[in-house]
């Protein structure tokens, strides 16, 4: 996963962390750090 793009939004109480053309993956957590370091660990 080199070079993949990420968006954060907010969402509801907590961050969606997205990777750009990849609709299945993301994660959720209540904060944006989180949420990406979630993200990455997939």
């Amino acid at each position: 996963m080199d070079n993949m793009q990420t968006t954060i939004e907010k969402d509801g109480d907590g961050y969606l962390a997205k990777v750009k053309d990849q609709p299945n993956l993301f994660a959720f957590a209540y904060s944006e750090k989180e949420a990406v370091q979630e993200l990455l660990l997939k």
